[in-house]
């Protein structure tokens, strides 16, 4: 029987496994390495996979990431997989990379940077003449509140470039409100397991539609 794979298989992506096994084919979750820095984060990390994974009802195969791109190649090389999907946030990187490497209908690599960066996001859809939110990139508070002085803002959002769950993300009605909400979310280790140095800086909501 032949596999498709989930890379980051948890919260919706686990809605992928009976799709999978309705068309016959055999659900195969590929969990990527965790980008932490202390094995104590490691640990929750894996602790969290572990209980979603425990609210899965049906059968499937477990693989890891490997040390080496190339060794993870391998690997999904002899499952002969029909796709490769992706899961959640945390695996877009490897997803990517995978199913381009194995020819796999991918989303093209040159994109990943769009794909992982919400500020590239926003330039991508400049360039292709689609309607953009337009907001600054700052990793400081002088730079969030000089940018928010300089250009008569009023209501700002404030939020990562990367992450999800709308961690950080935080609507401000004045200058007091955007210091609180920089300060709040600039350094702090996200879920992601990143820490966050850069936030988009968004303008203002009457000139946009926040979907």
């Amino acid at each position: 029987m032949k596999s498709i794979i989930i890379v980051d298989c948890i919260s919706t992506g686990k809605n992928f496994i009976k799709d999978i096994i309705r068309r016959n084919y055999k659900p195969v979750i590929l969990e990527p390495k965790f980008d932490s820095r202390t094995p104590e984060e490691v640990a929750k990390r894996r602790e969290w996979y572990i209980d979603e994974y425990a609210t899965i009802d049906e059968e499937y195969d477990l693989i890891f990431e490997q040390d080496t791109f190339e060794e993870t190649v391998k690997m999904v090389k002899k499952l002969n997989p029909k796709l490769i999907l992706l899961g959640n946030e945390n695996g877009v990187v490897l997803a990517t990379q995978l199913a381009n490497e194995l020819g796999l209908l991918p989303n093209p690599n040159e994109i990943l940077y769009a794909m992982t960066l919400k500020s590239e996001m926003q330039n991508a859809l400049k360039r292709a003449g689609i309607r953009y939110i337009k907001g600054k990139v700052i990793s400081s508070l002088e730079e969030a509140v000089e940018y928010y002085r300089e250009s008569n803002l009023k209501e700002v959002v404030v939020k990562p470039i990367h992450n999800a769950g709308s961690f950080g993300v935080t609507i401000c009605s004045n200058e007091e409100e955007l210091c609180n909400a920089v300060e709040k979310t600039l350094g702090v280790v996200d879920y992601m397991v990143k820490e966050n140095m850069n936030l988009l800086y968004k303008k203002e909501l009457e000139e946009m539609n926040i979907l």
